[in-house]
């Protein structure tokens, strides 16, 4: 996890080391092995140490060349380390010592502006280059580690967690509502503001540049639109995922302490387990290296204990068993004190006792299956597809198993089929009726005017021509903003228990592979995750490999709601912003408690929503109506 924390006066004039001092203070939880803190005239930068490779042991950070004119902070990994070193290597300047910060200042020597784009990893960075007297950031490309920033008072602020920019007296603690909206509606579409008006995030796949002159950012990636891989069978495909697979596992168990790894029964983390089985098997890993951790529901229909057992006896382990952590309101409200943002998810917190158990077990590092669902689930755009290339028997029979599979009529996945093939210009007009009529009842009339939900799309985004309609739906994920929001929580959450997260799924090799592949290897027929589930055929025992359906989590949801005090949602505050119809709230957490109450198993609706209105609230009452959480 580590941190980062950086300050530029563009007016040149010297940094005060309190600042960095303030900013380090607010990311202590970061830095258990340690902050370094350095000035240099207009700059300062800063480094929490949290040691998870062999190499960051002997990392000093900040970091500089020879002569002092360029300065590193890294907050994360590189996978592709003896790629890099030969790049350096090959170009005059052999790398001095093997950690990973060496390396990302030896490939900004090298190649400039357009270093980002050779590293491969989990990463976000600072550079000082006082020759060009410029600060420049960059951020991996699915938002692993974060990075926010502030421009205010002549001056740039930059942290890995947006708290620690309010310690600036510049940075204005002002909201933002048109994230409040976004977040209200459910509609989370910008990648770059947050809840504070004057913070914003560097989105992922890009590098950001201050100078005296301003400060700017550009993506530095972005996935080959029309790349398709075209193998002679099945097998062939299945075999080429399987390597990367294997090392997009086996880089992220590089550590010095034991790594954690989460087994949940579900297709994505047994396939991570049984990967690390499999190379556990070849002396490629050290059994004692891993130790395997599990959430069980007793009880619950969400409860996959069969097929975590399933796993345990197919590689002879035993994973480490615990219910999930119940809601706590005065946990909910020390965390948006402390982070000056939106409490955990429930289906967050339910892991909180997990990861502090990773830690007793002498864990500095957790992998997760996240990722899975994106790259390798497909699309329903696929009928679209089939329906642009007149393809109709396939058609019919993908609606049929989508209807099935989907629990919809096929009628209605026709219409939706149909849509994208609607002329842009008439699209364009829907979408505005549409999203005029559809702004959620909930909101309050004056946050409706005030604030904006349309999406806002990077210009990269809006030029791009994919190859088809599947493709296209799925790289959308990659400047979602919804998606980059969730990665950051969860990060947040890790970061806060003392590990380093690491998701082998969204390794870059794996979203490219994923992204370039017929839509036929990753959803046919009923079947999604085919890709998957033919590479890891006799690693993944058989009940795991022939499940179809995945563990849903709206009981916690549920008992979270029904344990928060009601009036937050019977008087909320905020609603004397105009953020929030009082009347609409109320009448929806009502038909929510009548429901829970009657069969807590039932489909309740409204659960998101109102978990939204509760996270919005809380905030609000703390920041802005001077509450501290008492009756929360």
């Amino acid at each position: 996890m580590s941190g980062l924390a950086g300050v530029f006066h563009l007016d040149g004039r010297p940094v005060e080391r309190s600042r960095l001092e303030a900013m380090a203070a607010a990311l202590a939880h970061r830095g258990p092995d340690g902050t370094r803190l350095q000035c240099f005239g207009p700059v300062g930068l800063g480094h929490l140490a949290l040691d998870t490779t062999p190499e960051s042991v002997d990392e000093i950070q900040p970091w500089s060349d020879e002569n002092g004119d360029v300065w590193v902070v890294l907050a994360g990994r590189l996978d592709n380390r003896k790629e890099l070193h030969e790049l350096a290597t090959a170009n005059g300047l052999t790398p001095r010592n093997p950690t990973d910060v060496e390396l990302v200042l030896r490939s900004y020597q090298v190649l400039g502006l357009d270093f980002a784009e050779r590293l491969l990893g989990d990463f976000a960075l600072l550079i000082w280059d006082a020759r060009e007297r410029r600060l420049i950031g960059a951020r991996d490309i699915v938002a692993e580690r974060p990075f926010y920033y502030a421009h205010a008072g002549g001056s740039f602020f930059v942290a890995s967690e947006m708290h620690a920019l309010l310690t600036q007296p510049e940075v204005a603690r002002d909201p933002n509502e048109n994230m409040v909206a976004q977040h209200l509606a459910d509609r989370v579409v910008s990648t770059e503001e947050t809840l504070c008006r004057a913070i914003l995030r560097l989105p992922p796949a890009h590098i950001l540049i201050a100078s005296a002159d301003g400060v700017r950012t550009k993506r530095f990636w972005a996935p080959d639109p029309q790349r398709e891989l075209h193998y002679r069978d099945d097998d062939e495909y299945a075999e080429h995922f399987r390597e990367i697979f294997e090392g997009a596992v086996h880089c992220r168990l590089r550590s010095h302490h034991p790594v954690a790894v989460d087994l949940s029964g579900g297709l994505d983390s047994s396939s991570i387990v049984s990967m690390i089985g499999d190379m556990q098997s070849t002396g490629l890993v050290r059994p004692e290296h891993v130790e395997y951790l599990s959430l069980v529901f007793r009880g619950e229909s969400c409860d996959e204990s069969r097929w975590i057992e399933a796993v345990e006896k197919r590689w002879s382990i035993q994973s480490s068993k615990m219910p999930p952590t119940s809601f706590d309101r005065t946990r909910c409200r020390e965390q948006v004190a402390f982070y000056h943002g939106l409490p955990d998810y429930p289906n967050g917190t339910m892991s909180d006792d997990l990861r502090h158990l990773a830690r007793e077990l002498g864990c500095r590092v957790r992998l997760t299956g996240l990722g899975g669902d994106e790259w390798l689930a497909g699309s329903p755009r696929h009928t679209t597809d089939y329906l642009r290339k007149l393809q109709l028997i396939r058609l019919t029979r993908q609606l049929r198993a989508d209807a099935t599979s989907l629990g919809t009529s096929q009628l209605n996945l026709l219409r939706r089929s149909l849509a994208p093939l609607v002329p842009a210009p008439i699209r364009a007009v829907r979408r505005r009726l549409l999203a005029r009529n559809q702004v959620p009842p909930w909101l309050g009339p004056a946050l409706r005017r005030r604030a904006y939900l349309e999406p806002r799309r990077h210009p990269e985004t809006g030029r791009t021509r994919y190859r088809n309609h599947a493709q296209a739906d799925i790289a959308r994920l990659l400047t979602n903003g919804f998606a980059i929001h969730r990665a950051e929580m969860e990060e947040r959450a890790s970061a806060g228990s003392g590990l380093e997260l690491r998701e082998p799924l969204n390794d870059r090799r794996i979203i490219e592979f994923g992204l370039a592949l017929p839509e036929e290897q990753r959803w046919r027929g009923p079947m999604r995750k085919l890709i998957l589930r033919r590479a890891m055929a006799g690693l993944l025992p058989e009940e795991v490999l022939a499940r179809t359906d995945k563990a849903e989590f709206s009981c916690v949801f549920i008992d979270a709601l029904l344990a928060a005090d009601p009036d937050l949602f019977l008087s909320p505050r905020c609603a004397q912003a105009g953020w929030l119809d009082t009347g609409r709230v109320a009448h929806m957490y009502g038909q929510f408690r009548e429901l829970a109450h009657r069969d807590r198993k039932a489909e309740i609706p409204h659960l998101w929503h109102l978990w939204k209105v509760l996270g919005i609230e809380i905030w609000y009452q703390v920041e802005y109506n001077g509450v501290s959480g008492a009756g929360i």
